[in-house]
């Protein structure tokens, strides 16, 4: 108790920082990660609980396979019982790179699902921890090809088919996007949520106060050493292991990007943004005031978080409808 009083008021200015809706006395503890965990667990199971968001969602295990392909994950076909497009959405978790799997993003993609009334494959693959780069990859890459493939048996339009990530995930929904153009068979959308996408912010040492909560500046640093199985350099690193060192952005498709002020990708995501908008893609980005990284998972009734959420239905929604 004697050190976490001094603690708790080392982090006074940091907290005031963060939006009112966000702000929760375990920011002042030296266990807010790790508690944090617990917290997203408690409010997700209160928040399902809320009976507007009971439309039933249809969850079937599949194992994607493409012949000639590697990789593919057991991964969850979430099909909404209502369903208000021929569209669906790829969706990959976050983590870091370092861990994480699809089941525990579950009530946020039946949630998704729900909203936007398209079927939702939420992709398992595999960490840094398990294999590096290109694994992961490769995991959701074979997934993409698995859904585009299927279009017909799961009524779906080819050319209404987003990708949407968030954090580490968001990162690989960038490349795996990437690489799918380069491949002859894009995507029509992305949605990226505060993406994971520039090994080089590992390289920085100076944030301005981002970075504080939950995903810092020295994690940040390991995951990408881990991911990449070296160290990061400013020079190089695999084709789309980092999809911010793309040069050439043309033909990328229309993108949403969200991210909170306080996040230490918040720079890096803004960076992409204007490349993109740069390139002639269709870019709409928005900025949430005091968001720090993952928060809306934690706090899914906040007004942060469903600020942000609700910009990325409304995104997919329009495209869908397009």
């Amino acid at each position: 108790m004697s050190t976490l009083i001094p603690y708790a008021l080392q982090q006074i200015p940091k907290v005031q920082r963060v939006d009112p809706s966000l702000r929760h006395w375990m920011l002042y503890t030296p266990w807010h990660v790790k508690m944090g965990l617990k917290v997203r667990v408690r409010n997700w199971k209160k928040f399902e609980a809320q009976p507007e968001q009971q439309q039933p969602v249809r969850v079937r295990v599949i194992t994607p396979s493409v012949e000639g392909l590697a990789g593919g994950q057991p991964s969850f076909l979430n099909v909404p019982e209502t369903r208000t497009s021929n569209g669906a959405v790829l969706f990959i978790h976050g983590g870091g790179h370092l861990r994480g799997v699809a089941e525990p993003d579950q009530p946020f993609v039946k949630r998704l699902a729900r909203a936007v009334g398209v079927p939702i494959l939420s992709v398992a693959y595999r960490s840094a921890e398990e294999e590096p780069f290109p694994a992961d990859l490769d995991d959701c890459y074979v997934s993409l090809r698995w859904l585009q493939m299927n279009t017909q048996k799961l009524g779906i339009d080819p050319a209404k088919i987003a990708v949407v990530g968030k954090s580490a995930g968001g990162g690989l929904a960038a490349a795996l996007v990437q690489k799918a153009l380069d491949s002859g068979h894009p995507v029509g959308f992305q949605g990226l949520l505060y993406p994971m996408l520039d090994d080089r912010t590992a390289l920085r040492d100076e944030h301005e106060h981002r970075g504080e909560f939950f995903w810092s500046d020295a994690w940040n640093k390991y995951a990408w050493n881990l991911y990449l199985g070296e160290q990061v350099q400013e020079e190089n690193a695999p084709k789309y292991a980092a999809p911010a060192r793309r040069e050439n952005y043309e033909g990328l498709p229309n993108t949403w990007l969200g991210v909170g002020t306080l996040d230490l990708f918040h720079p890096e995501c803004l960076t992409y943004a204007q490349n993109l908008h740069d390139a002639g893609v269709q870019v709409q980005t928005i900025e949430i005031p005091g968001m720090f990284h993952g928060a809306d998972l934690m706090f899914p009734q906040a007004t942060a978080s469903l600020k942000l959420w609700n910009s990325l239905f409304v995104a997919l929604e329009k495209f869908f409808a397009g």
